[in-house]
């Protein structure tokens, strides 16, 4: 199966999706990544509020 990469765009749009109240877990699912790759994302994207915990 071919792997499905996100465009800068589409991964900033979701993370401003989450920033604007809707639950991580819809922008996960209608996006078709995990939860751990999408905290994982949150970190290299300027300008986004989000900031990726630390362990």
């Amino acid at each position: 199966m071919k792997r499905k990469r996100q465009s800068k765009e589409e991964i900033a749009h979701a993370l401003r999706r989450v920033e604007w109240g809707e639950k991580a877990v819809e922008v996960c699912r209608a996006m078709g990544v995990s939860e751990a790759n999408f905290v994982a994302r949150k970190a290299p994207m300027p300008g986004c509020a989000a900031k990726r915990g630390t362990k």
